[in-house]
């Protein structure tokens, strides 16, 4: 079925241009930008061309003021495509993952972001996905096939049989006529009635017209039939579509249109030419797969590699191998993929590597509630005589620690726990993007979290990001002292930028490895002169069960969209923090699917569960891990008896660690550290 706004668009008419394919050739080296002189020249021609309304020195009257009035069938259409999910055939990356490196500012990547990812649902909504293969945030190339060093990208490559479309997508103001004021270099928009120029003038990028040069010549010298073709499309937004004349095109004769133009194009090439049908696997896929930036450690894959599949990163959606797109509202839903995943060339790749978890209890998790111990009245909580009720009865007795531990500055580990045989036990760092810690309530988890993060807090050699889930929270000790400290009941706008500075630090410590000639932040003792990053999120379940798998969440558009850019950051934070000393730890005392979503958890390499009430308690967390390991885990922290205070399991790469004794910290510690909170 057509999405929504095909109900109201009639039916657009691509240019007869474009029905066929339309090769573009051109001289990288001779394209440009236009100047701001070759601007402020071209104004009088358009001014008389369009009826624009001037200023007294006979400039366009340019103004952000006379917003189009957004009719209730527009904004009805585009929430109900913010609410579609994302699916097709077989897709690679996220899109609007990639705009972190784009050298725009915030405002810009986010309204980016939010662009690509309305073309992902309108294409998915019009059944074009289902017919494709598509790539999202894909690296853009040099003329030997190798991918750039400038953080430029192309935002969708879709892959029809034989042909390829490169689409540079762009969340422009939407319900306004767009003109051509320098062919091939900059245009305008006006509204259409006062005749009001209604945004400083669009000068447009060359980056497409090297893209379609350097992946054509590629492909062709490399052997490939396959035709590249590229495009600029406008999306819509609550007041409609744009309206761009036929003229309007980037650098290098890139065509720009409208979203309906171009899927009514797409549609027009279904009717006419079979071959645009398939999604025959071939060795392109390979290699613009390994293009996609959300694959960072992943080896650019040449043609001939690229012809063994067993190297191809492993979709974000495969429907043949039952690997569903990670749409945040059914990420407690959804299903791992059975398949058997290719294997990438490197260690981002191997971590999208299918598993086989315990991954069917995760749906029931969800709706479980932790039980509450039993104890009886007038008992304490650290050492309450109460009996474990079937449980192990081997009571260890809670150890607090008189100082906070110290961080080792070579591993970045914590010296914070003991093992049964009174042996020290580390918490390490290295290598780790990823770390969840969950226990019933009652279980110890809190006070063991808080000396843990307090150890970070502490180091010249951490810098500590702290969001804070709840209303009140021994963690407000931290506001004074961490890098950033955000509480989400102050407002969900300081969590989403607290992630979003995390997500930006995050690129800037991979470019500054990249021009140190270091291959990895722990491949160095000095760690390339950069601190440990680690971003804790204590009480993670009262943000991410705004993601209710139920859809009866009550967010508004604002936060929907926030929470979505949150999730879109962590999820690449994790994929590639590993390289670049960077970590997110989330910890819970409700462990469940909507305190640990699956897709950002599954990578995941260290784990530390205390005691548990119920089984269905530890399957979130542990989705990703091997089910006979997950199965033992959870009996080992089912096994904890409930007066076994900070005793918990671990696992890490070296496997699974049980009846471990985690310390917190005294009451003398944390005064001398925190006097005014903790």
């Amino acid at each position: 079925m057509a999405n929504v706004f095909s109900r109201f668009r009639g039916q657009p008419s691509a240019p007869s241009s474009q029905v066929s394919p339309r090769p573009v050739s051109m001289d990288v080296n001779r394209l440009r930008r236009a100047t701001d002189e070759e601007i402020a020249a071209a104004w009088p021609a358009a001014i008389a061309q369009y009826g624009l309304q001037t200023n007294p020195d006979g400039t366009p009257v340019i103004t952000a003021d006379l917003l189009p009035k957004a009719e209730q069938k527009w904004v009805k259409a585009y929430r109900s495509t913010l609410g579609h999910d994302i699916h097709g055939e077989r897709i690679y990356g996220h899109p609007g993952s990639g705009l972190s490196e784009s050298g725009f500012g915030s405002r810009q990547v986010r309204s980016g972001s939010r662009g690509e990812e309305v073309f992902a649902k309108l294409l998915t909504w019009d059944g074009v996905l289902d017919r494709c293969v598509s790539f999202w945030s894909v690296w853009n190339i040099e003329d030997d096939g190798s991918k750039n060093d400038y953080g430029t990208d192309i935002d969708c490559v879709l892959k029809f049989g034989s042909h390829i479309f490169l689409v540079d997508v762009k969340n422009y103001r939407a319900g306004l006529d767009y003109h051509t004021l320098i062919p091939g270099h900059a245009m305008f928009c006006v509204y259409p009635v006062a005749r009001v120029v209604a945004n400083d003038p669009y000068v447009f990028s060359c980056n497409m017209g090297i893209a379609q040069e350097h992946m054509s010549e590629y492909l062709s010298d490399s052997g490939s039939d396959c035709t590249v073709e590229s495009y600029v499309v406008l999306v819509p937004g609550q007041a409609g579509e744009a309206t761009l004349d036929a003229d309007i095109c980037w650098p290098g004769g890139i065509p720009a249109m409208s979203y309906s133009s171009f899927v009514a194009m797409i549609q027009q090439r279904f009717s006419t030419d079979p071959s645009y049908a398939s999604t025959e696997p071939t060795w392109e896929e390979g290699y613009l797969a390994s293009l996609v930036k959300l694959y960072e450690h992943q080896t650019t894959l040449s043609p001939d590699e690229a012809r063994d599949r067993t190297l191809w990163p492993r979709p974000t959606c495969d429907r043949a191998q039952g690997i569903e797109y990670p749409n945040p509202k059914r990420a407690g839903k959804a299903k791992s993929g059975t398949g058997k995943s290719a294997k990438g060339k490197a260690g981002a790749s191997r971590r999208h590597d299918d598993t086989r978890g315990e991954s069917s209890s995760s749906s029931s998790a969800a709706t479980t509630k932790t039980r509450k111990p039993a104890t009886k009245r007038g008992s304490t909580v650290e050492g309450s005589p109460s009996s474990s009720r079937g449980k192990s009865t081997t009571r260890r007795k809670a150890s607090n620690l008189s100082s906070i531990p110290t961080v080792d500055p070579a591993t970045m580990s914590v010296t914070c726990g003991e093992d049964a045989d009174g042996n020290p036990v580390e918490v390490s760092f290295s290598g780790v993007s990823c770390m969840t810690i969950a226990g019933a309530n009652r279980s110890g988890e809190v006070g063991r979290t808080f000396a843990l993060v307090a150890a970070l807090d502490q180091s010249d050699d951490v810098d500590l990001r702290i969001i804070d889930c709840k209303r009140t929270s021994q963690f407000s000790a931290f506001a004074e002292h961490a890098h950033s400290y955000a509480r989400l009941g102050d407002g969900l706008d300081l969590v989403s930028g607290t992630v979003q500075d995390a997500y930006t630090s995050l690129n800037s410590r991979l470019r500054k490895l990249r021009k140190t000639g270091v291959s990895d932040y722990w491949s160095v003792p000095d760690h390339a002169g950069m601190p440990l990053d680690v971003m804790v999120f204590h009480g993670c379940e009262d943000l991410f069960d705004k993601f209710s798998a139920d859809g009866e969440s009550d967010v508004d558009e604002t936060e929907a969209e926030q929470l979505s850019d949150i999730r879109r950051y962590l999820r690449k934070i994790i994929d590639e923090g590993a390289k670049a000393g960077c970590c997110v730890v989330l910890s819970t005392q409700n462990p469940s699917a909507k305190a640990f979503p699956a897709d950002l958890v599954e990578s995941a390499q260290t784990r530390i569960l205390y005691r548990i009430g119920v089984k269905g308690q530890s399957a979130a967390m542990l989705h990703g891990v091997d089910a006979a390991l997950a199965r033992k885990a959870t009996a080992a922290a089912l096994a904890i008896g409930e007066t076994d205070f900070g005793t918990a399991v671990m696992i890490t790469a070296d496997g699974l660690r049980e009846n471990i004794r985690f310390h917190a910290l005294n009451a003398e510690a944390i005064k001398e550290r925190y006097p005014f909170g903790g």
